[in-house]
């Protein structure tokens, strides 16, 4: 039934994709939209918040260091969420646990286990070569 799900997903994708382009389109040539009567408001707070002139454009400066600034921030915040994800609802539960989620195993993309089992277990010479054993004929 997989493929139940992928087909309705797909089917979704493909039936929101002009609405949701249109819509877009008119958010970024600054045509009014539906949900302005919602979003206007809390963009306002937001930018009287942060002390952003919605009438200027940012420079490149600025905007790299935005850009360095939210991706530290967002690795930042990964990490903590990869720390807490057992004791956060909807996470994995004790028993399919097999490793503890350590700060090490947090800032790693492999486990230590995933690579172990990757590496074929042979025996490896000190010269960097490796030999085959002799056939006896």
């Amino acid at each position: 039934m997989r493929w139940l799900e992928d087909l309705v997903f797909v089917a979704l994708v493909v039936m929101l994709a002009k609405p949701v382009g249109l819509y877009l389109a008119r958010v970024f040539e600054r045509k009014p939209t539906f949900l302005d009567a919602a979003l206007r408001p809390v963009e306002s707070l937001l930018y009287r918040w942060l002390g952003v002139e919605s009438n200027h454009e940012m420079s490149p400066r600025v905007y790299i260091l935005s850009f360095l600034l939210f991706s530290a921030l967002s690795t930042v915040g990964l990490f903590l969420l990869l720390l807490a994800q057992r004791w956060l609802p909807g996470g994995p539960a004790d028993p399919y646990l097999t490793t503890p989620m350590t700060s090490d195993l947090a800032a790693n993309s492999r486990t230590r286990t995933s690579r172990s089992r990757s590496t074929p277990n042979r025996s490896r010479s000190t010269t960097g070569t490796n030999r085959r054993p002799s056939r006896a004929m």
